[in-house]
């Protein structure tokens, strides 16, 4: 009797002071569920944020390379590429000193002020070349035909010192140089895009998104 009254205080005690096995399974299982439910949600923001800032980042290139332009007086402008499933930008002046190409940039992965350096978005963005409308250019920045796209086309957007935008270097103010660049994340849905345009012929920006970008 004894022995059976001294188990019992030991299994109440046990009971109390924790879970039993099959409680903790319970658990486990439930948190699986949770999980299983709240990833996809949790993935789908990540990709969509992912997206947001890539095209923030773009636009603050364009930016940036309009305003050099302003600043130093000479060509500038902000270059694209898509390198395996990583695009990377960079803003640099347009003429190309000693014999330099494009790909002759150093790469970083920290977003700096440096100029002339590849910096890589956000993994798995990408350019969407059938939505993408700025100049493409060589790795000698050399204006391609219309509609060629190979492996080492740069999407281009090219500014003098008023701050036009530009279809080749050399150009006053005027006709060309608009377009935009168009970024999408394929794990999300395609219909899922987003954009920064140069406008105007005066070097007016803005972004969309969506049908905002066809």
């Amino acid at each position: 009797m004894r022995i059976n009254q001294q188990a019992d205080s030991i299994t109440t005690k046990l009971s109390v002071a924790g879970f039993t096995i099959i409680e903790i399974l319970i658990i486990i299982l439930m948190l699986g569920i949770f999980s299983a439910i709240a990833a996809p949600s949790w993935l789908a923001f990540i990709n969509n944020n992912n997206l947001r800032i890539s095209q923030d980042r773009i636009y603050w290139a364009i930016r940036t390379a309009q305003s050099n332009a302003k600043r130093d007086k000479v060509e500038w402008q902000a270059s694209f590429r898509q390198v395996g499933n990583v695009v990377q930008w960079a803003v640099h002046p347009a003429n190309l000193s000693g014999g330099k190409t494009l790909n002759d940039f150093p790469t970083s992965q920290f977003n700096s002020l440096a100029q002339s350096t590849w910096y890589n978005l956000p993994q798995k963005i990408a350019i969407d070349s059938t939505k993408t409308t700025l100049t493409k250019v060589d790795t000698n920045n050399v204006k391609k035909s219309s509609g060629t796209i190979s492996s080492d086309t740069i999407y281009r957007a090219l500014f003098n010192h008023k701050g036009c935008p530009l279809m080749d270097i050399g150009q006053e103010c005027g006709p060309g140089g608009l377009g935009k660049i168009t970024l999408y994340q394929p794990d999300i849905s395609l219909k899922r895009k987003r954009c920064a345009i140069v406008s105007t012929l005066l070097g007016g920006m803005r972004t969309a998104e969506d049908t905002g970008c066809n």
